[in-house]
């Protein structure tokens, strides 16, 4: 039994927190914040002058899990999208991480996973990945404020 152990990640992971108020009918990014930092690190951090951009800073592939919540609304349907980008904003991929019909009378909860093959979509692509952005989409009709976590962590 080892009581409060404090380890060090030999590969780098981090938590950072998600939110943005969502205009229907067009892609928004969410702006990410590390206010409830769950281990620091050196490969993921908050990208200079991009509130809603992660560095990544690491040749190796990553694992992305995370949340997203929507309020209840009747209405269409929510999607959340990975964008990477080089250092200049040049967009690479763009993968629906998850698309689902709204929920009415209950918070819509979009749960999502996805790893990050560096030689598949970087290398073979000729592209030089710097950040990601995490992209949410909603059509109900008014704006929504969206809150959630995304978890990354070298694979």
């Amino acid at each position: 039994y080892i009581e409060r152990p404090r380890w060090k990640n030999p590969l780098g992971g981090t938590t950072f927190d998600l939110s943005n108020t969502l205009s229907t009918g067009s892609a928004t990014q969410l702006d990410v914040s590390q206010s409830q930092i769950r281990a620091e690190s050196d490969v993921f951090t908050l990208m200079p002058n991009v509130s809603s951009g992660i560095r990544i800073s690491t040749l190796n592939n990553f694992s992305i899990s995370g949340v997203v919540t929507f309020p209840s609304n009747s209405t269409g349907y929510r999607q959340i999208t990975l964008l990477s980008k080089t250092i200049d904003n040049t967009t690479g991929s763009s993968i629906v991480l998850i698309a689902v019909p709204t929920i009415n009378g209950a918070d819509t909860v979009l749960p999502f996973s996805y790893f990050y093959d560096r030689i598949r979509v970087d290398r073979y692509n000729n592209f030089r990945l710097e950040y990601i952005q995490i992209s949410g989409f909603q059509n109900s009709g008014g704006s929504l404020d969206v809150v959630g976590q995304i978890g990354i962590t070298e694979a």
